[in-house]
């Protein structure tokens, strides 16, 4: 269920005029800025618009590099194979790291908030077992 809540919320945010990688958009967005509100949610938006092969979701929380970066890898099409989110931990006043699991390595994604309810994933790292 909450992974359909955070499709919709992309779906919509997808139909805004303004740019989806600016910050203009996410101030004027009240859709986007309710999808980013915790570094979970962004680092889920990232992995969720991967999934479904849309970089318009996946770039809903998250910089164009970061998408560019994580579309250069396929997701894998067999269930068994799908991301195992390891949490999020902080790692300064306003950055944090959410990490996933996935068959062959981990997945680290760094996040910054830029204010008190907007988060941002602004770069991943892969890391091989």
């Amino acid at each position: 269920m909450k992974n359909t809540y955070l499709i919709a919320l992309a779906l919509a945010c997808s139909a805004a005029l303004l740019s989806p990688n600016s910050y203009a958009y996410y101030v004027n967005n009240q859709a986007a800025l309710s999808s980013c509100t915790t570094a979970i949610q962004a680092s889920q938006m990232l992995i969720t618009g991967w999934q479904m092969h849309n970089r318009q979701v996946a770039g809903t929380c998250a910089y164009p590099n970061v998408v560019n970066n994580l579309f250069m890898t396929q997701p894998s099409t067999n269930p068994e194979a799908r991301w195992q989110s390891n949490g999020c931990r902080w790692t300064g006043i306003s950055t944090a790291q959410c990490s996933y699991s996935f068959e062959g390595g981990i997945a680290n994604l760094a996040l910054v908030r830029l204010n008190t309810t907007l988060w941002r994933v602004t770069a991943i790292q892969f890391v091989a077992d």
